[in-house]
């Protein structure tokens, strides 16, 4: 398997005569999510309960399947087979969606497997065929901006996933008002943590009180609207710190601080250690490379 980074790994899979099990890196306080594209012969999601493992669909080839991090299940290869592996931790994940609404749904859908069948999908097959290759070639090379097209050809498997699996349009999984006010806002947040809106600019979108998506938060989500907030602008300071070079002064007027000592101040209170020591940090792991304990987008339901 190669190791892109300490947050990507990528690996060509050939199963020869017998199963391979597709597995992801481990470590025991991270979490890896993993996508595979089957290009012939055939993969099983397997879970843990299954009296029966050969009691599991075949999923047969061409297919793109994604796993979340789960001790339960397991992808399978068939004997014979072939394909792609890809492994991607939260952190990575987090920067992979960015913050546009999409996002939303793309979190909620990367809870589940999911499973595409491309035998009758020709075109969207092809698409997601030069999107791995790009991806096994960039993890080949050491050129600048290799992360860059990495991230945004798996964006481009996760909304081939997403439409897919979802209706656009729908709100999916949750339903009733209160779950719909929690959709909404997350969807905002998304789109605004980096104007630094307040709770109350939140609420006046919402046509809601503060009060009302305070007791929505803290009974769903066990967390204040502010906390929520707070997490999002946090887990974006830690993908700029790692994965980007721009300077603190430029990382804090992105996230719309006013000074680079407010976002200092702010980073510190969340993390327990300044950004500049958070990035120097980050930069001793990924020369040894061990993987780092990181924030998971999935905090949010």
């Amino acid at each position: 398997m190669t190791q892109i980074d300490s947050h990507f790994f990528f690996d060509r899979l050939e199963s020869g005569l017998q199963d391979r099990i597709v597995v992801a890196p481990r470590a025991p306080t991270h979490r890896w999510w993993q996508i595979v594209y089957v290009r012939s012969g055939a993969a099983r999601i397997l879970r843990s309960d299954m009296e029966d493992p050969t009691s599991a669909n075949v999923l047969e080839a061409p297919a793109l399947v994604c796993l979340p991090d789960d001790a339960r299940q397991r992808i399978k290869l068939l004997a014979g087979s072939s394909g792609a592996h890809l492994a991607i931790d939260g952190l990575a994940m987090a920067n992979v969606l960015g913050n546009r609404p999409e996002a939303v749904e793309l979190r909620v859908m990367l809870r589940e497997p999911i499973a595409l069948p491309l035998g009758e999908f020709p075109e969207q097959d092809l698409q997601i065929t030069q999107a791995v290759h790009t991806i096994g070639l960039e993890a080949q090379r050491r050129a600048p901006g290799r992360l860059v097209i990495i991230e945004a050809q798996l964006r481009c498997l996760l909304i081939h996933l997403w439409r897919h699996s979802y209706d656009a349009d729908a709100v999916p999984v949750e339903s009733g008002p209160r779950n719909n006010v929690l959709w909404r806002f997350r969807q905002l947040v998304e789109i605004n943590f980096r104007s630094r809106w307040r709770v109350t600019d939140y609420a006046n979108a919402l046509g809601t009180t503060t009060d009302r998506l305070h007791n929505m938060t803290t009974q769903q989500l066990k967390r204040t609207p502010l906390q929520l907030i707070h997490e999002r602008t946090h887990r974006e300071a830690k993908a700029l710190l790692t994965r980007s070079n721009m300077t603190l002064d430029q990382i804090a007027a992105y996230l719309g601080f006013k000074a680079s000592a407010q976002f200092s101040a702010f980073f510190r209170k969340l993390e327990g250690v300044p950004p500049g020591q958070f990035r120097l940090d980050d930069a001793v792991r990924q020369a040894e490379p061990v993987i780092e304990q990181t924030a998971n987008f999935t905090d949010w339901p």
